[in-house]
C-alpha cells in the first residue's frame, strides 16, 4: 500500500515538473540602451524554455513524465520490481545527463520512485505467524495447535 501511494506522489511530482517548466521563464535577458539625453535605460525580457527552443520541446520534457507513468503502472499492477528498477534507472540517468537545465525539477520524482521500488514487492508477515493472544505466548495459534 505504502508503494502505491508513493507511486501516485512520483506521478503527481512528475506532472508538477513538466507544468512548472511549460510556464515557468527558464531565460532572461536585460539590455541596456543609452538613450540620445544620456539616459540609460535598461529593458529586461523573459522567456520560457518552449518560448526560446519552440514546441518540440515539449516531447522531451514529457519523456519522463511518461518513464514515471509506464515505472507506476508496473509497480502497481504488475508488482515487478525489476521493471520498476529500470524506470527508475532511467529516470535517475535523465536527470544526472539533464541535471542544470530541467533534471532538478524532475530528481524529487525520481527520488520518491527510489523509494516506491524500495517498497515494492516487500511481503506482509503471514496471517498465519502473527501472535495469537489466546496463547499467552509469541507463538502463531496454528503453530501452537499443530504441537498439540
Amino acid at each position: 500500500m505504502i508503494a502505491k501511494i508513493l507511486l501516485l506522489i512520483a506521478n503527481l511530482l512528475a506532472i508538477a515538473a513538466f507544468m512548472a517548466l511549460l510556464v515557468a521563464p527558464m531565460y532572461s535577458e536585460e539590455e541596456v540602451v543609452v538613450t540620445a539625453e544620456g539616459v540609460m535605460e535598461v529593458k529586461s525580457t523573459s522567456a520560457t524554455i518552449v518560448e526560446e527552443n519552440g514546441w518540440w520541446v515539449v516531447g522531451l520534457l514529457v519523456g519522463p513524465v511518461v518513464v514515471v507513468a509506464v515505472g507506476s503502472a508496473v509497480g502497481w499492477w504488475r508488482r515487478s520490481r525489476g521493471a520498476l528498477w529500470v524506470t527508475v534507472g532511467v529516470m535517475l540517468a535523465f536527470c544526472a545527463v539533464s541535471l542544470a537545465p530541467v533534471g532538478m525539477f524532475y530528481a524529487p520524482s525520481a527520488l520518491v520512485m527510489v523509494a516506491a521500488a524500495v517498497m515494492v514487492g516487500r511481503r506482509r508477515p503471514d496471517a498465519s505467524l502473527r501472535a495469537d493472544p489466546s496463547t499467552g505466548s509469541g507463538r502463531s495459534a496454528l503453530r501452537s495447535k499443530d504441537r498439540r
